[in-house]
């Protein structure tokens, strides 16, 4: 918060500028995705010269902020009675259009407080029917008492989430929301509480016959909630009664019954991996050489699908993908899907300081390893006629990275491996496919110098390590068949690094 960014005098002026520089800096140098900002406030009455200046101010910072690539959202913030001897900017609709009327930029958007719009006269159906919904990058959500600024758990004043779930989701938001009040405790509660207005909400949207506001706020429910039945109903159909049967079907079919052997499945990568495809309704045999993680892992996702198993051991000793095999055929007679995840890292450092034992070590777990479950999973695919492999590679197998010389070589033999079986396998129902993540933020990276993950994370052009999540929802794809035209194929995940 710019405290009196809109101050006049030429004494300030020059500071107010660097300290919004400054935190501009400070926000890309933490990984920061955005801002909050405040227009500021006056304490005289010569509120048009002092809200000329906030703007001329805000200007000015988001020029440096499009320099850095910083995304600012200013907040629209609360009305105080005429008397007040403080008044905020921009404190009503008026004001806050004005701001976005002369400062037009990507990297200026809004972040819309609905409990400070609550007690304006207009009301949260006031700005969301007088902005333009397609600047709100954030919506705050706090309780209010209808009366004076105060942030509140939600449930506990008079605001009606439902009826706010309505107007924000029917606008075309496409944002997110942001709690905004009490301790962590409180949020949590509060979270809870939202969840069950918005599905609520639209339910009787649903009921209504209105089902692109239903859609929407199922959706946004869906990314805070993945695993909630009346949502995914609700969704269903929406996309049923709308006529899109293709997209009910492919929901509610997700990957039920399908059988997934995943491996290096008791952390990072491939226990986010596990997790979504059980979330989707598949069976998994989980394979891990750390038989305490495995074990808490499995735990964690058979609450989510109907059977897990697990193999414990190491995927550089064949007979390791054998015993995974047998597991998954004595227990459900088939396999559908083969997630290659097992990886390390190796030991960092330059070609000629290394062993070539380090080079065996890499080699034996990320490229036989890969080898051999392929060798003993494939036959049983074919004879189903059925089958989805994805092989978890890496961008450095494309371009390489230094110091780092059995990994980046392993992970592109990853690459060609995939490339191979793809044309072997084409023609069959079985497909094979790679994926080369950049960096993310797993175990792997504890095995090399923090001078070597900041090389990997400045080469991403977005500026950030990849999710977890964002790497299980491609894998997922890859093993269901909406994926049915692709095989020996690369698919990037690396945030923009890719050169080919």
């Amino acid at each position: 918060s710019g405290v009196n960014i809109a101050e006049i005098s030429p004494h300030l002026r020059e500071a107010a500028d660097a300290y919004l520089r400054n935190y501009i800096d400070l926000s890309v140098k933490l990984g920061a995705e955005w801002i909050v900002v405040h227009g500021g406030y006056h304490f005289t009455g010569c509120q048009k010269i002092r809200k000329q200046a906030s703007i001329d101010r805000l200007k000015r910072a988001v020029e440096y902020a499009e320099k850095q690539n910083a995304l600012l959202l200013l907040e629209n913030l609360n009305g105080e009675p005429e008397p007040a001897e403080v008044h905020y900017m921009p404190d009503n609709l008026e004001d806050t259009q004005e701001y976005f009327e002369q400062i037009q930029s990507p990297n200026l958007r809004w972040s819309f407080t609905i409990n400070h719009a609550h007690f304006d006269p207009i009301g949260i159906k006031g700005f969301v029917e007088g902005m333009d919904m397609s600047l709100c990058e954030e919506v705050r959500v706090a309780d209010n008492n209808g009366e004076y600024e105060i942030h509140m758990k939600p449930g506990t004043g008079n605001v009606d989430f439902g009826e706010m779930f309505r107007l924000i989701e029917s606008s075309g938001f496409k944002g997110h929301y942001m709690n905004g009040f009490g301790s962590l405790d409180d949020m949590l509660e509060g979270r809870e509480y939202l969840l069950e207005r918005a599905v609520e909400q639209g339910e009787e949207a649903l009921s209504a016959g209105d089902f692109s506001t239903a859609s929407e706020i199922f959706g946004q429910i869906l990314r805070a909630d993945p695993e909630n039945g009346r949502v995914i109903g609700g969704l269903c159909q929406c996309l049923i009664k709308s006529g899109e049967l293709v997209e009910a079907r492919a929901m509610l079919d997700g990957l039920e019954g399908k059988v997934a052997i995943v491996t290096g499945s008791a952390t990072g990568i491939g226990y986010g991996i596990s997790k979504r495809l059980a979330n989707d309704g598949a069976n998994l045999v989980m394979v891990d050489m750390d038989a305490n993680m495995l074990e808490q892992s499995a735990s964690e996702v058979s609450a989510r699908t109907r059977e897990v198993e697990i193999s414990i051991g190491d995927v550089s000793e064949p007979q390791t993908a054998r015993e995974a095999v047998n597991k998954a055929v004595d227990k459900w007679g088939k396999i559908d899907i083969l997630v290659n995840n097992a990886g390390i890292g190796g030991i960092n450092g330059n070609i000629w300081e290394l062993d070539v034992d380090e080079m065996d070590r890499v080699y034996r777990t990320n490229l036989r390893g890969v080898f051999s479950f392929c060798h003993e999973v494939i036959p049983l695919m074919l004879e189903k006629d059925y089958g989805r492999i994805v092989n978890i590679a890496s961008i450095t197998g494309k371009e390489g990275n230094p110091r780092m010389v059995p990994y980046s070589s392993t992970k592109a033999a990853v690459i060609g491996l995939t490339k191979s079986i793809g044309k072997e396998l084409a023609g069959t129902g079985v497909l094979a496919n790679c994926i080369t993540p950049a960096v993310v933020q797993t175990r792997i990276l504890e095995e090399f110098t923090p001078e070597q993950v900041q090389y990997m994370v400045d080469r991403i052009p977005v500026g950030r390590t990849g999710e977890i999540t964002e790497i299980a929802a491609l894998v997922t794809w890859l093993a269901s068949d909406e994926c049915s035209f692709s095989t020996g194929a690369v698919f990037d995940i690396s945030g923009g690094r890719a050169t080919y």
